[in-house]
């Protein structure tokens, strides 16, 4: 850093030196904005637009052909392996076949086979989960009619999901494991961190595609299927001396502004930067004016 501001210092003596007394001056001061080069963090990121969902989605298809008398559970609802989700054909059924089975274990083992045809229908009778899990969705509805292998309710895990589209060039980039910020409508959410990238084949189109999937740090209170605004950390630095991007040229300069209020062009390597700061290769503390100058210009600082 010493040798950053040895190295402005020449710059500075160099360009007063060669600039002809009044050249491209005026007496008159603009008013600018100034800023001061300060120590901040700038990250390097990678911006995806992304939806919630939760962990472990699927579909609970129904065992039997049959007619649904009763759905007994909620959207929303937690449901515990091996509560009851749908009934076929009544409670009656179920208790008629209930009594069948336990005086059917009184009778000698050549009814073993009926024994087993009525557990059977008893089994079938009454769709139990198969895990604790979350109803996201109930497809079927009350004496609607159903044939083996329909599905009849979406559910997951409770912990939630960020999925995001991206481009190859850009997937290549991410890696589990790499944190994210995230936000929903301008406002922060906090950070999430990248499970999986998958490659996947579009069903419709056939063509590739690219699923990055990232767990918030904390279930946020937004509905599923809510739009996430996520930036990905690929690369940064902490602590280090920069400036706003505005300040900055096209061509990678700063008008660096004297203790007297006269504008310099000099160089400000930029090292690294996100969209609102850069890390420079400058020293901690000089002023520099936003806006285009002419060499020598006269600027004031104007009040915030």
């Amino acid at each position: 850093m010493k040798k950053a501001a040895i190295s402005l210092a020449m710059i500075i003596i160099t360009v007063l030196l060669v600039i002809p007394a009044g050249c491209n001056r005026t007496n008159a001061r603009v008013n600018v904005e100034i800023v001061r080069t300060e120590r901040a963090d700038v990250f390097n990121t990678i911006g995806f637009i992304g939806q919630l969902g939760y962990v472990d989605e699927r579909y609970i298809l129904s065992r039997t052909t049959g007619t649904i008398d009763e759905i007994c559970v909620e959207e929303g609802q937690r449901v515990a392996k091996e509560e009851a989700l749908v009934r076929f054909g009544g409670n009656g059924q179920e208790e008629a076949v209930s009594a069948l089975v336990a005086e059917m274990e009184k009778i000698p083992l050549n009814l073993k086979q009926d024994a087993e045809w009525a557990n059977a229908v008893l089994t079938n009778s009454v769709q139990r989960s198969d895990a604790d899990c979350t109803i996201r969705q109930i497809l079927v509805k009350d004496q609607g009619t159903v044939v083996t292998g329909t599905p009849m309710l979406r559910v997951s895990g409770t912990a939630q999901e960020i999925r995001c589209f991206a481009s190859q060039a850009d997937a290549e980039k991410v890696m589990p494991g790499m944190w994210a910020w995230i936000a929903a409508k301008g406002q922060k959410l906090g950070t999430a961190f990248v499970q999986s990238v998958e490659k996947q084949t579009d069903g419709t189109t056939g063509q590739i595609i690219y699923v990055i999937k990232l767990s918030p740090e904390q279930n946020t209170e937004l509905h599923e299927g809510s739009s996430i605004d996520v930036d990905v950390y690929v690369s940064g630095s902490h602590d280090v001396i920069s400036l706003p991007v505005e300040v900055i040229t096209d061509r990678e300069t700063v008008w660096w502004v004297s203790d007297g209020g006269i504008c310099t062009e000099i160089p400000a390597r930029i090292v690294i930067c996100d969209e609102n700061r850069a890390w420079v290769d400058l020293p901690e503390g000089i002023h520099v004016a936003v806006g285009e100058f002419m060499e020598g210009q006269r600027v004031a600082e104007v009040s915030q």
